[in-house]
C-alpha cells in the first residue's frame, strides 16, 4: 500500500491537479477500499 501512495505522490502535482491525478487517486481508494474490505482479519 504504501508503494501505491508514493506512486501517487510521484504523479500529483500539488500545483497542478490533472485528470491522471484524479483518477490515480479514485483508483488508489477504490483499491485500498477493497483490500481492507476483503482482508478482514
Amino acid at each position: 500500500m504504501e508503494m501505491l501512495m508514493n506512486f501517487n505522490f510521484q504523479i500529483c502535482d500539488p500545483v497542478e491537479e490533472t485528470l491522471i491525478c484524479k483518477v490515480c487517486l479514485s483508483l488508489i481508494e477504490i483499491t485500498y477500499f477493497i483490500s481492507s474490505h476483503f482482508s478482514t482479519t
